[in-house]
């Protein structure tokens, strides 16, 4: 892992040794996780810096109240599907 520091804030990387860690976590959520980061690099990955910024402004305070309502919504049902499923 890395970081570096600029004008546009903090930057955070994974090494090529990273991919090799990551194949080998297998819970449902590390699998979920895994899916979302796909999703959000196939859809914003070629956007720019500025563009992502001014989307993320204009959209926050509906973004902000939907994912709280989700989360509360969401976590209950998460945590009994990780509890029903076996290790």
């Amino acid at each position: 892992m890395f970081e570096s520091l600029g004008p546009e804030g903090v930057r955070f990387g994974a090494s090529e040794a990273a991919a090799q860690f990551l194949d080998s976590l297998d819970s449902p959520y590390s699998k979920l996780l895994r899916d979302q980061a796909a999703w959000l690099y196939d859809r914003f990955g070629q956007v720019g810096d500025v563009h992502l910024q001014r989307l993320v402004e204009a959209n926050l305070t509906v973004w902000g109240a939907e994912y709280t309502l989700e989360s509360v919504l969401w976590l209950p049902a998460y945590v009994d599907e990780l509890e029903a499923t076996p290790t």
